[in-house]
């Protein structure tokens, strides 16, 4: 029997095509990637490299305080194949303890939960 979803923990590898900087983006903002390996969400389920992966900005802080540090917060919230193929997915938010993200960097996020849309 096939399983319904994959492992926690499975490596989602994007890469960013602009810069995210903490002092443009607010929670709840979507940002889309590319996905740079393809990824085994199940027996019958995978999404080739190539396919748009959707983040959510979680948090931003631009470190405009005295002494607080800037940092973004994202997940990845879908796997999209094309405009009418996507996956839904949560992975474990990754906090990066940066001003900016630039363009062209690579994240790697961790798969908590995968289903089909």
């Amino acid at each position: 029997m096939a399983n319904s979803q994959a492992p926690a923990g499975v490596p989602i590898k994007v890469r960013i095509s602009s810069v995210i900087s903490s002092r443009a983006v607010a929670a709840g903002d979507r940002i889309e990637a590319r996905l740079i390996e393809d990824v085994a969400l199940d027996d019958k389920t995978k999404v080739e490299a190539g396919a748009t992966a959707v983040l959510r900005v979680i948090d931003a802080q631009p470190g405009i305080v005295s002494g607080s540090p800037a940092s973004i917060l994202l997940k990845v919230t879908a796997l999209r194949r094309s405009l009418a193929d996507s996956v839904e997915v949560r992975t474990a938010g990754l906090q990066q303890e940066v001003p900016e993200i630039a363009a062209g960097s690579v994240l790697t996020f961790r798969l908590a939960f995968s289903g089909r849309r």
